[in-house]
């Protein structure tokens, strides 16, 4: 199962972690890992492309895990990045639940 958290402060989300592979098929064939991959990669190259932010990010591909945090978050713009992540993540945990798992997690980076 993949989870996926999304850290917020207050009404702000300030990044995401995302930990294992959903198991929906195998490797080359998981239509949900690749759909959770796609938002999650894109959200990346959005802020550093379209906004030039440049965020952490931890990762570890064999286990599947990624973290992303902005620290100046409190921008409308990245906000929208994010909420679009949120938005696309929890419309594949809504269909996929057996295989991808979203929560949120309050924190201030």
């Amino acid at each position: 199962m993949t989870e996926i958290c999304y850290y917020t402060d207050n009404a702000y989300v300030t990044g995401f972690e995302i930990n294992g592979h959903s198991g929906f098929a195998k490797r080359g064939k998981d239509i949900v890992c690749a759909a959770v991959s796609v938002l999650s990669i894109n959200c990346v190259n959005s802020l550093e492309e379209l906004l030039g932010i440049v965020p952490k990010v931890k990762e570890d591909k064999k286990r599947g895990y990624l973290e992303v945090i902005v620290e100046d978050y409190k921008r409308d713009d990245v906000q929208l990045l994010f909420r679009s992540f949120v938005i696309g993540v929890d419309k594949i945990s809504a269909d996929y639940g057996n295989f991808v798992k979203l929560t949120n997690r309050r924190c201030t980076p």
